[in-house]
């Protein structure tokens, strides 16, 4: 697992992986560092144990900490990455009124890995260069 350090907002994780996913953990990775590069955004690259949750967070970085949930609308073909300081829970149901949807869920393991490359407990913001279809939504 590798966590890139962006700013005060939120730390980016990329999941390595072994087997056939390793190629696309590493060309990922790859691609984080050149968007990064793109944007000029400065990092650090920190190495540690994998995390998936960051209850299990056993080291501490400067800035807030934070996780990424990607939910899904119940009918029709949006997702939102939604990133909440970690001590909050998200609560779906007032999340979707505010969203203007009728029902959020959790994606499965399948759906993630489809739409953005990854594993539960390792969504990342980065990773959204993997949905093509622009299925995931900026919200207000």
């Amino acid at each position: 697992m590798i966590i890139f350090y962006l700013s005060t907002i939120f730390y980016v994780k990329l999941k390595k992986t072994k087997g056939n996913d390793w190629n696309m953990a590493v060309t990922a990775e790859k691609e984080a560092y050149k968007l990064l590069e793109v944007l000029n955004i400065s990092y650090q690259k920190v190495e540690h144990p994998a995390i998936t949750s960051v209850r299990n967070l056993s080291f501490s970085l400067p800035g807030p900490q934070v996780k990424n949930l990607l939910v899904k609308a119940k009918k029709g073909k949006r997702a939102y990455l939604i990133i909440l300081p970690d001590e909050k829970q998200a609560n779906l149901k007032q999340l979707a009124k505010h969203l203007k949807e009728r029902r959020l869920s959790f994606l499965s393991k399948e759906q993630l890995y489809e739409l953005l490359g990854v594993a539960p407990g390792t969504v990342t913001p980065l990773a959204l260069m993997h949905d093509q279809e622009k299925r995931i939504q900026r919200s207000n």
